[in-house]
């Protein structure tokens, strides 16, 4: 929100119609110009000095930078984006901040060119020259409140800071934790930990020798981590093959069938509440993952159930000797209904809200309801999603 409302205040404070036909020329000259610019190594413009500078700052810094953050970062994401789509992800994770790092740049940039040029501000344009990270405080000095202002330029530069470095420490934690589980953070004093470690070679980075040694050290620290991250190719490649296997197995288990028409029907003009969703899970569907779990456990499977502190969430895990456990969980959703009669002009919209026991499994939703089934009809799905989960991972293992 800080770093939105400093970029508005800059937009509304500036020309605002000449920042905006600005980013939308700057949008533009990005787009056309992103595969020129990635391929231009100045072959033709001769071995210089300030070529092979510039090649050296930008490429091989900022390249070495971005993949000595890739591996964290890349499993900070992917904790907090369990079950999201890739829709979803690439949306999230490389257009928005692509936008918004494109605003940014535009909107500051085309506001300091406009006072260096139009409005005489010749000691802006010797601080972007000559030191740069001081250039964006002097030019918020040309706006009203400029203390204040600035102040909260420091405070969200801090959280940007701060907020990969906490990412990064709880993965290291995370990374370093003997017997931790996917789906649960490291202790607490263990993060704390990490953040000291991090804070102390930082100092001790800056100390050694200023910015510059900092710089030397991710570049050596990005070299080997340029090799995992092909690795990390090679994964995704078949992370997305098994998805494929995943619906098909999905397709086969719809294909078997879990109610007759006339219970389905039934249940398409039923719209509980949560009282009667959470009635069902207490007296059909806990009795019923019990049943299942001790089918499971007669097998020799190690299954643990679980219910959540509200038991609006019930479920079990079955651990598997391939490292992937069963996850099946049955959640206690609300959705708003769609209103059944057209609305009437002048009067407002009055939808109601209703609730379902939705199946969950290791990838998120599975989008079906349990609400109208009967516990044998329960523990036949938990069972059916157990055995398509064991062929999946006899597929991807084999």
């Amino acid at each position: 929100m800080l770093f939105s409302g400093l970029l508005i205040f800059v937009l509304l404070g500036g020309e605002t119609l000449h920042l905006l036909n600005g980013l939308v020329q700057n949008v533009g000259d990005y787009l056309n110009g992103i595969v020129l610019k990635t391929f231009d190594l100045y072959v033709y413009e001769g071995s210089g000095d300030k070529s092979e500078r510039w090649l050296g700052l930008w490429t091989v810094f900022y390249w070495a930078w971005w993949i000595s953050w890739g591996p964290f970062v890349g499993m900070f994401i992917a904790r907090i984006s369990k079950g999201r789509t890739v829709r979803q992800l690439v949306m999230g994770v490389l257009l928005i901040p692509l936008g918004f790092t494109l605003a940014w740049l535009s909107i500051f940039g085309n506001t300091a060119l406009d006072l260096v040029i139009n409005q005489g501000a010749v000691e802006l344009g010797k601080t972007a020259l000559e030191q740069p990270s001081m250039s964006i405080y002097q030019l918020l000095e040309y706006f009203p409140a400029a203390k204040i202002v600035i102040g909260v330029a420091v405070f969200v530069g801090f959280v940007l800071f701060l907020t990969p470095a906490d990412s990064g420490a709880v993965m290291m934690a995370n990374l370093s934790c003997k017997g931790g589980k996917v789906d649960e953070d490291a202790p607490h004093w263990m993060v704390v930990f990490w953040s000291v470690i991090i804070t102390l070679v930082t100092i001790g980075l800056l100390f050694a020798g200023n910015f510059e040694a900092m710089q030397t050290m991710v570049v050596l620290a990005g070299l080997p981590f340029s090799v995992v991250l092909v690795l990390f190719m090679f994964g995704l490649y078949k992370a997305m093959k098994q998805d494929v296997v995943v619906e098909q197995e999905r397709a086969e288990l719809a294909a078997r069938g879990r109610r007759g028409f006339s219970e389905r029907l039934g249940q398409l003009e039923l719209q509980p509440t949560q009282a009667v969703v959470q009635r069902f899970m207490d007296k059909q569907v806990s009795p019923a993952l019990k049943e299942a779990a001790a089918q499971l456990q007669t097998l020799g499977f190690d299954v643990e159930t679980r219910v959540g502190q509200s038991r609006n969430m019930m479920g079990l895990r079955v651990m598997m000797e391939e490292g992937n456990p069963f996850v099946y969980e049955v959640s206690l959703d609300g959705y708003m209904a769609a209103p059944s009669e057209a609305p009437v002009e002048g009067e407002p919209e009055v939808r109601q809200r209703f609730y379902r026991a939705e199946v969950y499994l290791h990838d998120g939703s599975q989008e079906y309801d349990l609400m109208g089934f009967a516990p044998e009809q329960i523990v036949r799905d938990v069972l059916d999603q157990f055995e398509s989960h064991r062929q999946l991972l006899g597929r991807v293992y084999s």
